[in-house]
């Protein structure tokens, strides 16, 4: 079901990119920018198509280890990673009141501790990045949101 599914993005997706409209016609939505990736996504979701978007711990149902996937938004639609631009996936063990912990983390390519290529790489956890300039580290980072499900994870030793 998941190539299925990813195919079905990868199709989706060729569509909205050649359907980009033109400045013009965003100007008239009131759009400045276009997201092929994200159109895809959310006609996939008005399809009920997407998968696995529940909280997981731990293996996604499906998705095999050495699954490639074409872009980060791809992940969204199978349920490996939930947000489309923070490096961790977390949420709250047993309702709003209970643990945090960490669903997923990916590399983005965007920081300096980024490694860019290989199988594995060195998380240094979400805050304290320059995101829109040097995108170095220049502040701490708190304990807390995703840096705290890290943690949580490891004390608990639940898998991310």
């Amino acid at each position: 079901m998941i190539r299925a599914r990813l195919s079905s993005y990868e199709q989706l997706h060729a569509q909205k990119v050649a359907a980009r409209p033109t400045k013009e016609e965003l100007a008239a939505l009131g759009k400045q920018v276009y997201r092929p990736d994200h159109a895809a996504r959310h006609a996939m979701r008005d399809a009920d198509l997407l998968v696995n978007q529940t909280v997981c711990w731990g293996h996604v149902p499906g998705v095999e280890v050495g699954t490639t996937f074409p872009d980060r938004t791809s992940l969204m639609v199978v349920g490996m990673h939930r947000p489309g631009v923070s490096g961790i996936s977390f949420a709250r063990h047993g309702g709003a009141k209970g643990d945090t912990f960490t669903e997923s983390i990916v590399d983005s390519g965007f920081y300096e501790s980024s490694a860019g290529g290989g199988d594995t790489f060195t998380y240094s956890g979400e805050g304290g990045n320059d995101f829109l300039g040097s995108r170095c580290q220049v502040g701490a980072q708190a304990m807390e949101r995703g840096n705290l499900g890290l943690a949580n994870c490891k004390a608990h030793g639940v898998p991310v």
